[in-house]
């Protein structure tokens, strides 16, 4: 696994640069390249199909190149800032919780933000995160933003897992403790 990519779901979100922070600091730990997924599904108005909504193409040229320019600049950031890690990013069409899972069967590791632009401020963890933990083929890491100047500390914070007795959740246990034991962290 210590080959393996970490992939980090990357919007430019708030959230997603403090995912973007939690990853680089595990590649510090493992060694790992990271890698930005930028995944994004325009929908349009499908009025040959009838009133609705239904997957679409990119509107222009300019807004795929505004993505790309997004992605390129924050992985050249956190590249500068980290010599020697290699930080790479990639801007993906699709659905995006069903893009990162399927990407997740390459990755070692998947880091998300608890949110995305998207959906509603009061809620834990976005449908897209939700999503994804319980389907992605690797670990899955959902770093929450803990607000304040400091809220790509996570330094202290306890590592918290799901468990419910299953094989899947004793290797995510494991996946768990040992990143707490690394960081001589709580686990809970």
């Amino acid at each position: 696994m210590r080959d393996a990519e970490i992939l980090v779901g990357y919007d430019g979100s708030t959230d997603a640069s403090v995912a973007l922070d939690w990853a680089v600091e595990e590649a510090r730990h493992s060694g790992q390249p990271v890698r930005l997924a930028y995944v994004f599904e325009w929908l349009t108005v499908a009025s040959w199909v009838g009133p609705g909504v239904a997957p679409g193409v990119w509107p222009d040229d300019t807004a795929r190149r505004q993505v790309e320019d997004l992605v390129r600049r924050a992985a050249a950031d956190a590249t500068a800032a980290n010599p020697g890690l290699r930080i790479t990013g990639e801007v993906y069409d699709g659905p995006p919780a069903l893009v990162l899972q399927e990407r997740s069967a390459e990755a070692g590791m998947l880091v998300l933000g608890s949110r995305g632009h998207g959906g509603f401020g009061g809620l834990l963890a976005g449908s897209t995160a939700v999503s994804v933990a319980a389907h992605a083929h690797c670990p899955v890491v959902v770093v929450r933003d803990g607000g304040g100047s400091a809220a790509t500390d996570t330094s202290g914070r306890p590592v918290a897992v799901g468990v419910d007795g299953s094989e899947p959740s004793l290797v995510a246990l494991g996946f768990a403790a040992e990143r707490a034991a690394q960081r001589q962290l709580p686990l809970r």
